[in-house]
């Protein structure tokens, strides 16, 4: 009988982790033509499903987004080239909500936006605010020397001609 038990729990256990309760992902890596990697995560059901990783052309991580059945569900964050942190915010149903934080590459923050989930993968900003006075609200026109510009996510671009 002794012997029997621990052969049982062994069967049960091979049994459990072939079911679909402990189903393991596929994991996959994309890569570019260059053969540096673009992105990498687990698939499930030809979707996406948990953690994924999108990566800069010069292979520093540009964004981290979770999934949950092929839709973006939790935690996300974006970065810079440099490998600094850019943004930080959540997802629901695969549209952004609640706070979206965005960092300079000093580590300051400098945006703060709010979000609300409208529908399956869509969301509404319902309010912005450039927390640095020097920056101005997206799409304000500023003449400085003769030159005109615009701002742009926080960002003074030079306006084409």
């Amino acid at each position: 009988m002794k012997k029997l038990i621990p052969t049982f729990s062994f069967l049960l256990l091979l049994n459990l982790s072939n079911s679909k309760l402990f189903a393991q992902c596929d994991y996959k890596k994309n890569y570019a033509a260059d053969g540096k990697i673009e992105s990498e995560g687990c698939m499930k059901n030809n979707r996406r499903d948990g953690a994924w990783k999108e990566y800069h052309k010069n292979g520093n991580l540009k964004y981290e987004w979770t999934y949950i059945e092929g839709m973006k569900q939790g935690p996300y964050k974006s970065y810079y080239e440099s490998g600094k942190l850019n943004s930080i915010g959540n997802y629901k149903n695969g549209g952004l909500t609640d706070t979206l934080k965005f960092y300079s590459e000093d580590g300051k923050i400098f945006k703060v936006e709010v979000w609300e989930v409208t529908g399956k993968n869509q969301s509404n900003k319902i309010y912005s605010k450039h927390t640095d006075p020097k920056i101005r609200p997206d799409g304000t026109l500023q003449n400085i020397n003769g030159k005109e510009y615009i701002w742009v996510d926080g960002q003074k671009i030079e306006k084409p001609k």
